[in-house]
């Protein structure tokens, strides 16, 4: 019989071997350690298909495999397929075209209905008082389309945009996002701080259906007083404070315009952000309101590993540590609630140094975690526990579930659908992004140009629709390839080349991709299996949310 090649993702937790299945979602626990050898021959394969008696002859005959053996494994994985585990992949370009069709058709419409459920964003400057050299303003890909420049949106403008997003998502009765971007926002906090009193009185004037309204800043954290952190704590203002770990890596990137760096004016600021929470009285203000964008730029692994001992350390990150409030470029992968587990897990025979070293990072990753989740168990277990310490335990185990959603919650529907082809969000759903002259563009993050504007007042459907359908005829084939196209967060500016969008894609950062992905599945694993309790409490949060 002919086997064909299967789409997974292979990883070793420090007690087994495991398969994740990418079609059916099901991770499997190998003991035969040939069946597991067989799979990982199948899932090199690209496409075709190759018979049984081959398959042997070129990978197992002059290993001291006997035939007996071989077919042993095969009848295993033959199970397995009547399951619908390991099974060859269908799916076609005409039907995902057909499913981004539909797409395309339901969010017009939904625009068309005052139902928008993006978030708004707003440039309200292009000055800024750093030159970070990763910013899109600073980097030299960006061409002169994005610069350092004294030029902020005008106060007319920003209201006009903010209030037609109001009368475009009337009928939206969910929460609403308007967040302010630049450059430094925060040299433009009077203006700010105007816009939000606006806003607000014509939310209350046209009845909006939406519950509320949260106001995000995106913000270096170096202009902070006294004054605008009493007016951020006082309105519950979200903010998105840039810090990329300790003073040797922040300060790398981070810095002002005569080369100093800025983590010293950070940390500062930060320390009186959260005293000044504190002293309000506003409970839980600073670990609800707060979150902390760690860029991991093309760093080492050694500057990965300083970055995440920097913040697990940190008395001021302690309740934003292993919470999705502190965001690294971390892939994301899909743990199936139940899984195909046998007895007697047996090892593979690899090279007994990368194993040691493999297995002693994993650890010290899987300690370091559960040490905080398990703190957080015991203070929900406890009967003296108050109930203000029962709230930070709850939201920081939630906010774990979450951050690793995709590793808890199975998806059937992704069976026919590819991710990546759109990334994480599609153009103008998500959010939309208003420059200082008013036009709109894809994202926060792509050159200011003809190719990236998404129309001036309205967003321009026909132009979203011509750039997605051209990044699904370019990605389709290449990206259900991968085993990791479920949780591709690469999207469509991202695989823009400079300011056009001549797409490519980048093999060696999929390469990458894969192997993030394979350690965080060994990671949740591993730490799922130190911690029971943990998971008891993972199925019950599930439950509660109903996903």
């Amino acid at each position: 019989m002919a086997l064909y090649p299967v789409k997974c993702i292979l990883f070793e937790t420090v007690k087994c071997k495991n398969v994740y299945d990418t079609l059916s979602g099901e991770i499997v626990s190998c003991d035969n350690s040939l069946l597991f050898d067989v799979i990982r021959i199948l899932s090199l394969m690209k496409e075709g298909k190759v018979s049984e008696e081959q398959l042997f002859l070129d990978h197992f005959s002059t290993k001291g495999i006997t035939l007996y053996e071989y077919r042993k494994a095969l009848k295993e994985l033959r199970l397995y397929q009547k399951q619908g585990i390991f099974r060859k992949d269908t799916h076609s370009y005409q039907k995902e075209l057909r499913n981004l069709n539909n797409f395309l058709r339901t969010m017009k419409r939904d625009f068309s209905r005052k139902q928008v459920e993006g978030s708004l964003v707003l440039n309200i400057t292009h000055a800024c008082n750093l030159r970070c050299q990763y910013c899109p303003y600073t980097a030299v890909e960006y061409g002169e389309t994005r610069k350092h420049e004294a030029r902020s949106m005008s106060l007319e403008l920003a209201r006009d945009r903010s209030f037609e997003y109001l009368d475009r998502t009337r009928n939206n009765k969910n929460n609403l996002y308007i967040s302010f971007y630049g450059g430094e926002p925060l040299l433009e906090f009077d203006k700010i701080k105007f816009l939000i009193d606006l806003i607000r009185k014509e939310k209350k004037r046209l009845r909006h259906n939406a519950r509320r309204i949260f106001f995000k800043v995106t913000t270096n954290a170096t202009l902070l007083t006294k004054d605008i952190i009493g007016f951020f704590v006082k309105n519950r203002i979200q903010l998105q404070i840039s810090l990329d770990g300790p003073r040797k890596i922040h300060d790398k990137n981070r810095i002002f315009g005569d080369g100093r760096g800025s983590f010293k004016q950070v940390m500062k600021s930060m320390k009186l952000l959260k005293k000044i929470s504190e002293e309000n009285g506003v409970a839980g203000y600073f670990d609800k309101y707060v979150t902390v964008n760690a860029t991991n730029f093309s760093q080492t692994k050694s500057e990965d590993n300083a970055v995440e001992r920097f913040f697990s350390r940190s008395d001021i990150f302690k309740n934003l540590y292993f919470d999705d409030e502190v965001k690294f470029n971390m892939a994301a992968g899909k743990l199936l609630k139940d899984r195909c587990k046998q007895k007697n897990p047996q090892g593979e025979v690899l090279v007994k140094s990368d194993i040691a070293e493999t297995n002693k990072e994993l650890k010290q990753r899987v300690d370091i975690a559960k040490v905080h989740i398990r703190k957080s168990l015991d203070i929900l277990a406890d009967l003296k526990s108050s109930l203000e310490d029962i709230k930070i335990a709850e939201r920081f185990l939630r906010a774990f579930v979450d951050k690793y959603r995709d590793f808890f919650i199975p998806d059937p529907k992704h069976g026919s659908k590819i991710r990546a082809l759109t990334g994480t969000c599609a153009i103008g759903l998500r959010k939309q992004f208003v420059d200082i002259d008013g036009k709109r563009y894809m994202c926060t993050q792509v050159g200011l140009t003809k190719e990236s504007e998404m129309g001036n007042r309205t967003l321009d459907f026909k132009k979203i629709s011509t750039i997605l359908k051209t990044h699904v005829l370019k990605f389709g084939k290449p990206c259900r390839s991968c085993p990791a196209f479920f949780f591709c967060k690469e999207c469509v500016a991202q695989r823009s080349q400079g300011v056009r969008f001549n797409f490519k894609r980048d093999e060696a950062r999929c390469s990458q991709f894969v192997e993030l992905v394979a350690e965080q599945f060994a990671f949740i694993y591993s730490l799922l299996d130190a911690c029971p309790s943990f998971e008891r409490f993972v199925r019950k949060a599930l439950r509660k949310s109903k996903l």
